[in-house]
């Protein structure tokens, strides 16, 4: 005699859809993102000020990226 589980309708647990599992990478995503580009701004603020006298362009730029985060 074989033993069968029946599940009333809609008893299974509910996976997340596949446009659910693509938000929360996306937000994930993001989050990295943000926690990378909080990490590199005082090193690119340390590199800015390190050429500011030498090359006062990429300095300039470099407080840019820092301040806008546009790694």
């Amino acid at each position: 005699m074989s033993a069968t589980l029946s599940h009333p309708s809609g008893s299974y647990p509910r996976r997340a859809s596949a446009s659910t599992g693509t938000g929360i990478g996306q937000r994930l995503w993001n989050a990295l993102l943000l926690l990378g580009a909080a990490r590199a701004r005082p090193h690119l603020e340390q590199l800015a000020r390190q050429h500011q006298s030498s090359n006062p362009e990429m300095a300039r730029q470099l407080r840019q990226v820092a301040r806008e985060g546009l790694i």
